[in-house]
């Protein structure tokens, strides 16, 4: 039998919700459901500009400045 549960939740400024109701068993694996009034959603997508500092390269050298002509040399792989 499946269970509904409303609550409502406020978007906090770092864009999470908190939701804790106590008739949710600890461990239980449950799914969520956001209902969003229309005119709240920003119509604009996220642009690369904007994921930037959301992003991580791995492999990268430390330092460039001081030893870019030995990377571009010997590439890392």
């Amino acid at each position: 039998m499946t269970t509904t549960l409303y609550q409502h939740a406020v978007v906090t400024e770092d864009h999470c919700i908190h939701i804790q109701n106590l008739q949710l068993p600890v461990g239980a694996e449950i799914g969520v459901v956001l209902i969003v009034g229309e005119p709240q959603v920003s119509s604009r997508p996220a642009t690369f500009w904007d994921r930037i500092p959301e992003m991580m390269v791995d492999g990268l050298p430390s330092d460039y400045s001081n030893r870019f002509e030995e990377y571009q040399q010997f590439p890392v792989s």
